[in-house]
């Protein structure tokens, strides 16, 4: 901002992260929490352009959901009808990339941005530069698009990989600690910049505890931050900040550098506060049911029925419904290395269940057991006929 003003640049900042004690200088801020960066973007396009905010609804759409934002308000509206945009878009970046991930543009919603595309997007900027994703999005030549889509499936194969590798690491060097520690902190020369929110991520939804994992490089680290419901993690850092070079973020998630010699220092200040503030409650992973049903209840028309409250996401998540008492009939592994657990249920001999992450659960789930299942309700269309899926 100092050097524009220099150069006698006018400067518009528009941003939704939270405020630090010190602004730039601008001719305008334009800022608020309750949109995500592409959102207050898309805001300003529209005033100043409704014609050109039409024809970018799709991507202030894909920032909305990949930002996880609380899908309410005007993030809801975005959301909703950007969906359409994105199902619809002549953009010819998007549509090869729907080409390489495999992604019928019909059925887009909120889990196919958050589970294929948004991990596309996001790749290159993890595992090198995120030119590539903004040149997809923005190129009008076919042949480009094709090309950079398939960089960008690339990318999230090389990013999948090395996330895996660094998140068994971290697993390895927090050692049996984990389940002592409320807020769990740990820090290596070999993270790479590019995944340490994506480490932090899976440490907390693994352990149910706030994470932050540091990417040492030389005498600085930088650092990423997630959290849990109950625990401001942007607020939690900046009570640290005699220790931290800069910081920025919100109560969920967040990002700072720290001088290397410094981190030791800065732990104990952050396990100090998580102390204070974390409770047994607290750190209890809770699994909140919307609405017990009984086999009978479970049809195409209740799916239909509950697919009037989408889009789904933060904030409106897909209703969790629960079934008591019911009696295994088969268990089987699928997947990768067997990480995902296929149930069927006496009960309802039609309906396929499916565990994500859950096949460790097999074992205990011999046929004749008697389990209540909390599950969302998903539909399959496979070659014409249409099946309803429980995800448990």
């Amino acid at each position: 901002a100092d050097k524009l003003k220099q150069e006698k640049i006018d400067l518009i900042i528009t941003d939704h992260h939270q405020i630090g004690k010190k602004l730039p200088e601008a001719v305008a801020i334009i800022h608020t929490t309750q949109l995500c960066g592409a959102g207050v973007a898309w805001m300003v396009v529209k005033e100043i352009n409704p014609k050109a905010a039409k024809t970018s609804l799709d991507v202030a759409a894909l920032g909305t959901v990949a930002d996880m934002m609380e899908l309410k308000g005007a993030n809801r509206s975005l959301v909703k009808h950007g969906l359409v945009s994105l199902r619809q878009t002549d953009r010819v970046g998007l549509l090869e990339l729907y080409q390489e991930a495999g992604v019928d543009s019909a059925t887009i919603d909120t889990t196919t941005i958050n589970f294929v595309i948004a991990p596309r997007l996001n790749a290159t900027g993890r595992v090198s530069h995120g030119l590539d994703a903004l040149r997809l999005l923005c190129t009008r030549d076919k042949n480009r698009a094709g090309e950079l889509a398939q960089t960008l499936g690339r990318a999230n194969q090389d990013r999948q990989l090395l996330l895996q590798e660094q998140l068994d690491h971290a697993r390895l060097k927090l050692g049996e600690t984990v389940r002592q520690e409320k807020i769990l902190v740990v820090a290596d020369e070999a993270y790479h910049q590019g995944v340490i929110g994506l480490i932090a991520g899976k440490l907390t939804e693994e352990f149910y505890r706030p994470s932050i994992v540091l990417s040492i490089k030389g005498e600085q680290a930088k650092a990423s931050a997630r959290s849990i419901p109950g625990f401001n993690i942007i607020e939690a850092i900046r009570q640290a900040e005699e220790f931290i070079l800069e910081a920025g973020g919100h109560p969920m998630a967040a990002g700072f550098s720290v001088e290397t010699g410094k981190i030791t220092v800065f732990t104990d200040k952050l396990r100090q506060v998580a102390e204070k503030e974390l409770d047994e409650d607290k750190l209890k992973p809770i699994v909140k049911i919307d609405c017990e049903v009984e086999a009978k209840d479970i049809t195409l028309k209740l799916w239909e029925e509950l697919e009037q409250l989408a889009p789904f996401g933060v904030g409106n998540p897909r209703p969790v419904l629960a079934i008591m008492g019911v009696t295994v009939a088969e268990t089987r592994l699928v997947g990768s290395e067997g990480k995902h657990l296929k149930l069927r249920l006496k009960e309802l001999p039609q309906t396929e269940a499916i565990g994500f992450n859950l096949g460790s659960l097999s074992p205990q789930l011999t046929p004749g057991r008697q389990v209540d299942l909390a599950f969302q309700l998903a539909r399959n269309a496979w070659h014409g006929q249409e099946r309803l899926e429980l995800r448990v």
